[in-house]
């Protein structure tokens, strides 16, 4: 991998983890805060970042293990698409319950502290959107690259490139192709195709 590769890996990485671990760093103010001052805190939002500090584990190691370890882009397209919508609705919902547990429970040190949490909330996600989404062209480009150096589609276009005319070339190419295994790298090998098959034009014609 290159080294702009690494550094979008790694970058994703580390906001995904820190995605992962602000509910639980929130989490755990408000329980010490609480222990401090000797006081039980009861409040909705408290069970939506006890479900939150659960959740966000197990999503943060799917996608780490599809988009990461993997080289996967479909999990990353999903997330692409559907978490501004998931991220709106929770942002909303998560504004309006901040004043609930606050009114009274907390004092405004901590509210302030909530807020700044809240805000970065937001932050983390830009940043993780907009890093998802060249990861997700990083993924693309070295799961290419993987293709193009595999021993079966070296082999299929050293086929290619052999062929001795127009007919031996289209013979050999829907051969290939109409074998289950090619799935992965037929784009890749139309394209070598397509090179012999201009090559070939031109013989000819010349």
């Amino acid at each position: 991998m290159t080294e702009y590769e690494n550094k979008i890996r790694f970058q994703w990485l580390i906001i995904t983890i820190c995605n992962a671990l602000l509910p639980l760093f929130v989490l755990t103010s408000i329980i010490c805060w609480g222990f401090i001052n000797d006081i039980e805190i009861t409040s909705p939002y408290m069970v939506i970042l006890l479900a939150a500090v659960v959740i966000m584990p197990l999503s943060t190691y799917v996608g780490i293990h599809c988009a990461y370890r993997k080289f996967g882009t479909v999990y990353l397209m999903l997330c692409l698409i559907f978490s501004p919508f998931s991220f709106f609705y929770n942002s909303i919902r998560d504004w309006y319950s901040l004043p609930t547990l606050t009114d009274e429970q907390f004092p405004s040190s901590l509210r302030i502290l909530l807020t700044c949490l809240f805000i970065l909330s937001i932050l983390l996600f830009i940043a993780w959107y907009y890093l998802s989404y060249k990861l997700r062209q990083v993924n693309k480009q070295i799961q290419k690259r993987k293709i193009l150096e595999s021993e079966e589609f070296q082999n299929a276009s050293i086929i290619i490139r052999d062929a001795s005319d127009l007919d031996d070339l289209n013979h050999k190419f829907h051969n290939i192709i109409s074998d289950p295994s090619p799935g992965a790298w037929v784009d890749e090998l139309s394209m070598v195709y397509n090179e012999r098959k201009t090559s070939l034009e031109n013989t000819t014609s010349a």
